[in-house]
């Protein structure tokens, strides 16, 4: 993950608010949240006994005879799970974790993969439960009580009420159940779970078009930036891989990545704006990529320098362009990343203004809040014909996977 200063205070309580975000934990009624999670956590205990005993079974032989159907399935089944089991234990660890929590995010990764046998476990989603895991964990932190201080808040649960970052109808017990420390690995298996389910089209082969997509956004914001590219033939594949696969967590230092995603699931809990969110990246290296050839170019994006504090702008940048994808919208974003960027209390009052919603004055109107509001399916203005294209792109799938395993692994020691 890129390292970095960080100017503004970072967001408190990310597990509880995504999982509103989400829909998860039911935003109106709070005071429902340590039932619901207690229901959660008995669940993911069934599936880790259930999806236990396919490791622990022994392996029958593979069927020779076609019409053993049923053996021939158990046999699957059984074989699937230990490479899904012997590839997830392989790249965590690659992760910089003590042993307990390597153990608990392969046993979580394994279970997602046994439920979602249809897809399974795709390289990079480990680091994507490993930092879901530290902002788990980093909650539970803050939410302990102090045993000299009984019957009051920890300062952090006290200074995130007060801040709207937690609603006030949640007491101090509640608090408490939800961040429990012994609960990090089931509440992480429900973060990882809502979070792929919506990146899903990012893991899967079906999602080779992307690079169509943001060049059709990109040319109609900034004609003159797509067509230099265009003529370097930049390869957008590995780029993209890396960026949307990992949701940008190679981009930006950690802090910054807790900015990014929690505006962004704020602002669009689908993911529908990550097209729009790259489209910003690039719009950030204008300069840079203006003057660049192929390899500058290609260096500059697969390695991203961000000199800008606030990372979260460019979830507004990305509405901006959602809005309204137009030159001068291009324009517009072109020369705020010239200015110097927000400050310090500006991007905390926004953060404030995110976390309302929680509280029980602003649970009333989170309903009609647009971003938790299901985005109308429309052919997108900018590109008449990029569904076309994204259908009609050649598909290369050998290259795509080491494209893929070069972008998600290029910085790291085998």
């Amino acid at each position: 993950m890129a390292q970095g200063a960080d100017a503004a205070p970072t967001p408190a309580f990310c597990s509880l608010r995504w999982r509103v975000y989400w829909g998860d934990l039911p935003s109106h009624t709070p005071s429902t949240w340590s039932a619901q999670a207690a229901a959660q956590r008995r669940a993911y205990r069934h599936l880790c006994a259930t999806f236990r005993k396919r490791l622990e079974a022994p392996v029958p032989n593979e069927p020779l005879d076609p019409l053993q159907s049923g053996a021939k399935n158990v046999w699957q089944e059984q074989h699937a799970a230990r490479q899904n089991q012997e590839q997830i234990e392989l790249d965590v660890q690659r992760l910089e974790m003590d042993d307990a929590p390597r153990r608990a995010l392969a046993q979580l990764l394994y279970v997602w993969a046994c439920v979602h046998a249809d897809l399974g476990y795709r390289q990079g989603m480990h680091e994507l439960a490993a930092f879901l895991w530290k902002v788990r964990a980093d909650d539970a932190q803050r939410a302990q009580r102090d045993a000299r201080s009984a019957g009051t808040y920890p300062p952090a649960v006290a200074e995130a009420r007060a801040g709207n970052q937690l609603p006030t109808s949640l007491s101090q017990d509640d608090v408490q159940l939800l961040l429990a420390p012994d609960e990090v690995e089931a509440d992480t298996f429900f973060l990882v779970s809502s979070l792929l389910h919506r990146l899903r089209p990012y893991f899967g082969a079906e999602r080779t078009g992307t690079p169509a997509l943001l060049k059709a956004l990109l040319h109609r914001v900034d004609p003159a930036l797509a067509q230099h590219l265009a003529t370097l033939q930049l390869d957008w594949q590995p780029i993209l891989l890396r960026w949307h696969r990992l949701l940008y967590l190679h981009e930006f230092s950690a802090d910054e990545i807790l900015r990014l995603w929690d505006a962004l699931l704020y602002a669009d809990p689908a993911l529908e704006l990550v097209q729009y969110v790259s489209v910003a990246m690039v719009l950030r290296q204008r300069d840079v990529l203006l003057s660049a050839d192929y390899g500058v170019a290609m260096q500059a994006l697969m390695h991203y320098a961000e000199a800008h504090t606030s990372s979260a702008r460019l979830v507004d940048q990305a509405e901006a362009m959602h809005a309204a994808p137009t030159p001068a919208t291009g324009a517009s974003i072109a020369s705020e990343n010239r200015t110097e960027p927000l400050p310090e209390a500006s991007v905390a009052a926004k953060a404030r203004d995110r976390l309302y919603e929680l509280t029980e004055s602003g649970a009333a109107r989170l309903a009609h809040l647009a971003a938790f509001q299901r985005r109308e399916a429309s052919a997108p203005a900018w590109s008449p014909r990029a569904e076309d294209r994204l259908r009609s792109e050649q598909r290369d799938k050998d290259t795509q996977r080491r494209r893929a395993m070069l972008s998600l692994d290029d910085d790291k020691a085998p």
